[in-house]
Order: structure tokens, then C-alpha cells, then sequence
């Protein structure tokens, strides 16, 4: 009788044992990362599969609206993100208090809101902050005055994004954020433009 008893117990448990845990519980199925390792909802990675293997030296969309040398400095993978966004927001932005509590983008005080891009926005900003000539390229740190971010544009991409900030007055500047890096662009070719559109969004 125990040795009946013992092998009920066995046959009980042993496939309990034998096979292996499942994450399943963590996630719906087929909304997991796949054998790439790029989630199913979008990945990062910037090329398909079937065109990395075509070999294909054809460039991108984004490559044709962000500059060679914006692209080199801000890596290809924040280019790629401002260049074909899904949406861009934008926001109203101050240099924080560090006395003060309050909400805050990129550790400066959020100010309010200021709608997303349209279309015709979205191709004047394109047009005016992935340009060469809008910046002193020799400059990459701005260092002779100190800026005075006035909007942040948030370009967004599936889960991930880039802030581009604007500063206008006496010290134009534009400053990329993505990944933890911060990438500054002396904007005294485009001072006027950046006045002027800093101005209307922020009374709009």
C-alpha cells in the first residue's frame, strides 16, 4: 500500500518538476520580445531585417530631412526618431528653482503646454532645426553666454522620444536630448527665426 501510495505522489509531482517555469503569467502571449530581442510593439532597431540583408545603400527618409552632420553628432538613432515621428509635442519650459517644488521636463520647470505639431509645423521646425547652415557647427559647446530654454519639442516614436530644446534672446541655442545625452548647437544663424517662433507658440 505504500509503495502505491509513493508512486501516485511521483506521478503527481514529477511533471510539476520536469517542466520548465513559464513567464507566460508576466505578459500576454505574443506581446513579448522576440528572438532579436526587440519588443513586438515597435523594437529600436532602425533598418528591417529584410532590407539590412538586401544591401540595399539607398537613404532613408530621415536621412534626407536631418543633415549629415546634425545625424553624426546626435547618433543615427535620434535622427531617426525627429526625422519620422509619430507625433511631436511641446511644451512650455523655464530654468527650475532648485527652491521650488514642481513639475518638470528634462530638470526644467514645466510652464504649460502647448498643443502638437501639424503638419505645416512640422515641416517649418524640420526645415529650420535639422539644417546645417541654422548652426555654427565649429561650436559644440556653448560656453560665451548662457541660454534661456524657453519650449521643449518632444519628438516621439512608438515608446521612445527626443527633447529638443529651444533657447532664444542673446544666447540662441538648440539642444538635443536623447538617452541621456545632451548635444548643443550654437543657433545664431537662425536668432530671428527662433525669437519669432519661441514668441508665437508661447502666447498661442
Amino acid at each position: 500500500m505504500k509503495k502505491i501510495h509513493r508512486l501516485l505522489i511521483c506521478c503527481i509531482l514529477s511533471p510539476l518538476f520536469a517542466a520548465p517555469a513559464s513567464a507566460q503569467m508576466f505578459y500576454n502571449a505574443g506581446t513579448g520580445f522576440d528572438s532579436t530581442g526587440s519588443s513586438s510593439y515597435g523594437g529600436n532597431s532602425l533598418h528591417p531585417a529584410a532590407e539590412e540583408s538586401s544591401g540595399s545603400q539607398e537613404e532613408e527618409p530621415y536621412e534626407k530631412i536631418v543633415a549629415k552632420e546634425i545625424r553624426e553628432r546626435i547618433r543615427a538613432d535620434a535622427a531617426y526618431i525627429v526625422g519620422e515621428p509619430e507625433e511631436t509635442l511641446c511644451y512650455g519650459i523655464a530654468r527650475k528653482s532648485p527652491k521650488k517644488r514642481s513639475a518638470t521636463i528634462d530638470g526644467y520647470a514645466h510652464t504649460g503646454n502647448c498643443g502638437s505639431l501639424n503638419e505645416t509645423g512640422m515641416t517649418e521646425v524640420q526645415s529650420k532645426l535639422f539644417s546645417a547652415a541654422s548652426y555654427d557647427m565649429n561650436v559644440t559647446k556653448i560656453a560665451s553666454c548662457v541660454t534661456t530654454p524657453r519650449l521643449a519639442l518632444r519628438f516621439r516614436k512608438g515608446f521612445d522620444f527626443v527633447d529638443v530644446i529651444l533657447s532664444g534672446g542673446n544666447c540662441p541655442a538648440v539642444l538635443f536630448l536623447y538617452g541621456g545625452d545632451t548635444k548643443e548647437f550654437s543657433a545664431k544663424p537662425i536668432k530671428d527665426w527662433l525669437d519669432t517662433f519661441i514668441e508665437a507658440v508661447s502666447k498661442d
